[in-house]
């Protein structure tokens, strides 16, 4: 048997904005890592942090980065991988399987377990309760939209197998 020491945890939080996933990933770090967390350690993993002011500490998200703050967050990823991190989470909506697939893909790759977790929160799927709760202000209209892309099917085998959307031009009714 593998002792614990050397097993190393890629944990996947999933959940929209407002549903609890930042206390969920500090429960988690307290139960796997407890109090020898170290400070100049990081834990968790948002693409979120890319919007994150430097000199301000604001969040100042702006759209057209989406796509590089992804990236960034990736290599952030890879390189605690490539130090052998124990724990690693991944703090993203990740409403879709797809999104996931690059943080599955280096796991497997750097020999990591996968566990997907979602806070489970009585108000996660309410759309309203999700607006007034979430910190950066993401709008009721913005929440729907990520309510209604949920995929239900989480499974490593599922998120392997998926592909991002093809974003092909609507034909002009």
């Amino acid at each position: 048997t593998m002792s614990t020491t050397a097993s190393k945890t890629l944990y996947i939080l999933r959940g929209i904005s407002g549903s609890g996933k930042s206390t969920l990933a500090k429960k988690i770090i307290e139960e796997e890592v407890g109090s020898e967390s170290n400070e100049n350690t990081t834990y968790v993993f948002s693409t979120d942090d890319y919007f994150i002011n430097r000199n301000t500490g604001v969040y100042e998200f702006n759209g057209a980065k989406i796509g590089a703050a992804h990236v960034w967050n990736q290599n952030r990823v890879k390189k605690a991988m490539g130090e052998n991190q124990q724990v690693i989470l991944v703090d993203n909506t990740n409403t879709q399987r797809w999104e996931a697939k690059p943080y599955v893909v280096m796991a497997q790759e750097f020999g990591y377990s996968i566990v997907v977790r979602e806070p489970d929160t009585p108000w996660k799927r309410d759309a309203q309760e999700l607006a007034k709760r979430n910190l950066h202000g993401v709008p009721v209209e913005a929440i729907q939209r990520m309510l209604d892309r949920w995929d239900d099917d989480f499974s490593v085998e599922a998120i392997l197998k998926s592909s991002p959307p093809k974003f092909a031009k609507k034909p002009n009714r």
